[in-house]
């Protein structure tokens, strides 16, 4: 798409940057807001080494990048959720 290389241009965090990070919000039905989300890649090789965690520093990341753009009546985390993918 052309208008990649002027995203690629704007200013942002470098470790949101480097994190891969996307900044999604949905709002279901009942009112949450799902925010998200982060990837890191490994080689199918690394598969067997990962660990399922929560990176708190890059989720907090997230969140302070989120408050800049949305208000919410409340930033109470329920749920946190860790997806894997192969490529």
């Amino acid at each position: 798409m052309p208008i990649y290389d002027l995203l690629k241009e704007q200013p942002g965090d470098p470790y949101l940057k480097e994190k891969g990070v996307h900044l999604l919000l949905k709002q279901a039905a009942d009112g949450l807001v799902v925010i998200g989300d982060s990837h890191e890649y490994k080689a199918v090789q690394q598969a067997a080494i990962m660990e399922e965690s929560t990176d708190s520093h890059l989720n907090e990341a997230i969140l302070q990048y989120a408050r800049q753009i949305v208000k919410l009546p409340t930033w109470e985390i329920r749920q946190f959720w860790n997806g894997f993918y192969l490529n």
